[in-house]
């Protein structure tokens, strides 16, 4: 127990101190150990709980000691999260090391009031704030592990209504649904299996088996692929066929848009790939390679270099600019600790850009489908509405924000734009 108490405070220093993530600081920690998978399992979860609760751990942490050091901060955060969530550990035995951790640090630390105040916490309740209005923003936050300005934010672009239900969702995984491979197998061959049900989106379904899913046949067999219907709803709106010319950018790994082009077209068809980073070029690169799509071409270009890239304009041009990723706050439990509310200005500011580059390399006719897995309306509508304005050769034909409480299990926003045909 000791072992899997100090390895999550280790892991925790990591990714608060030092800016590890979550994967990464467990992957380092836990590959040097000789671990049961069970202890594995229970360091993650220990680890992880206090990232989804973070913000009220912390908040006490600080208001009870203020002045130890940040890595102590961690030990204690974890000590609170044992008590409070997971009771993972002894909790006798964890506030015993966890005072040798302060006393090594302040010999004449006091622990007569260090017992007073873990024994006077018992649940989430006690770890917030007195006098938090209920339903008010900074209730909202501690509740639901957002911070303060994101969740007025979401008030003010979703409404109050909306803003509980996406808080809500976010505090939940991702629903385990799957896009059916037409290219190997139709629905009703996977249903054969009863671990899996069919989704209410058409093309997709659940699955509900004890065992991991890269374990089934229909993983193994790539009858089923990693997806979600936002893709689906998005290629059901774009205009494509054999002869569109497409091309594609790309800052983030767009595994969800591949597996809609094989599913539609197999992994013969042409098209061009510029990701804006040598990490999206690799993984991009990768499934290009494992889907086994020879047609494609991928370079690492920065969207100011598509004119060396494309030699004419394109039929389709489908651009997914880095953005605020806010959807990864229901698979990344350290989201927040390594976003920084500064960085939205320089983010919107490339999109801008991106917007503006790409808009000569569509023909006359052609389509725009600009996506960003986020949910802020500076990156999107509003976002889209400035480049109408700009770029009146350009009309929106539809525009949607999907939520991770609705059925396409996504935060995601995109747009469909056409260029309208000039005149001779």
């Amino acid at each position: 127990m000791k072992k899997i108490q100090n390895l999550s405070i280790a892991i925790l220093t990591d990714i608060v101190v030092n800016g590890l993530t979550f994967k990464s600081s467990i992957d380092r920690h836990l590959s040097k150990e000789e671990l049961e998978p069970v202890d594995k399992k229970a360091i993650s979860s220990l680890v992880g709980t206090a990232l989804r609760h973070y913000l009220s751990l912390n908040s006490s942490v600080n208001h009870f000691f203020n002045d130890v050091s940040q890595e102590n901060k961690c030990a204690l955060i974890i000590l609170l999260c044992n008590k409070v969530f997971t009771k993972a550990l002894d909790l006798d035995s964890a506030k015993e090391e966890t005072v040798k951790l302060l006393k090594a640090e302040d010999v004449e630390f006091n622990e007569s009031y260090f017992n007073d105040v873990i024994d006077s916490i018992e649940e989430k309740a006690d770890l917030l704030p007195r006098n938090l209005k209920d339903g008010s923003p900074d209730a909202l936050a501690f509740r639901y592990n957002t911070p303060n300005w994101l969740v007025k934010m979401w008030i003010k672009n979703f409404g109050l209504k909306t803003t509980y239900r996406l808080l809500h969702a976010n505090c939940k995984s991702p629903l385990n649904i799957y896009r059916v491979n037409e290219t190997r197998a139709d629905i009703e061959e996977v249903l054969n299996n009863s671990d899996f049900e069919r989704y209410e989106v058409e093309g997709f379904v659940s699955y509900n088996g004890k065992d991991q899913i890269r374990n089934t046949n229909e993983y193994r067999l790539r009858r089923i692929l990693n997806s979600t219907p936002v893709f689906k709803y998005i290629f059901d709106k774009v205009d494509i066929d054999a002869m569109n010319s497409i091309a594609v950018y790309s800052d983030i790994a767009i595994n969800q848009l591949l597996v809609e082009m094989l599913v539609r077209f197999g992994n013969r068809r042409q098209f061009e790939i510029m990701s804006g980073n040598g990490e999206s070029f690799l993984k991009n690169k990768k499934i290009l390679e494992n889907f086994r799509f020879n047609n494609a071409h991928i370079y690492e270009a920065k969207v100011s270099s598509t004119i060396t890239v494309l030699s004419n304009p394109v039929n389709v041009f489908f651009l997914f600019p880095d953005s605020s990723r806010f959807a990864d706050i229901r698979t990344n439990p350290d989201f927040f600790i390594h976003f920084k509310r500064d960085s939205l200005d320089g983010l919107i500011n490339g999109q801008k850009d991106a917007l503006n580059e790409i808009a000569p390399f569509i023909e006359n006719g052609g389509q725009l489908v600009y996506g960003v897995p986020t949910l802020n309306n500076k990156e999107s509508k509003n976002l889209i509405q400035e480049f109408l304005i700009a770029h009146q050769e350009f009309v929106l034909v539809e525009e949607k924000q999907f939520f991770p409480f609705d059925p396409y299990n996504g935060s995601f926003y995109f747009a469909l734009l056409k260029k309208v045909e000039k005149d001779d």
